[in-house]
């Protein structure tokens, strides 16, 4: 009888794989910042110079973005960014916490 038929992993269970010192999405975030960037370069033809410089600013850029945040070591650049342009501009909050009552 085999008893491990029935087990499952949890939902709640998130597992990222990692490969040396990098997770595997992000090093296929900045595989696919470089493909972007080569693609960008077959419609503008940039110069073989400018194009370097692009490409390594692509890349510096796409690995800043994969980077866990200072203050929330949780969560990654991209995630905070996006978050920030998300958030709603027409809602403030005060500081002042007290409840009523």
């Amino acid at each position: 009888m085999n008893n491990y038929s029935n087990m499952r992993i949890p939902a709640t269970t998130k597992v990222s794989i990692k490969l040396f010192f990098f997770y595997l999405t992000d090093a296929i975030a900045v595989i696919g910042a470089f493909f972007i960037g080569t693609y960008i370069q077959g419609i503008l033809k940039l110069p073989g110079t400018h194009f370097f410089v692009m490409q390594f600013l692509n890349v510096v850029f796409a690995v800043f973005c994969c980077l866990p945040t200072a203050n929330n070591p949780g969560k990654k650049t991209i995630q905070v960014i996006f978050q920030l342009l998300k958030k709603d501009k027409n809602r403030y909050f005060s500081g002042n916490y007290r409840t009523k009552g």
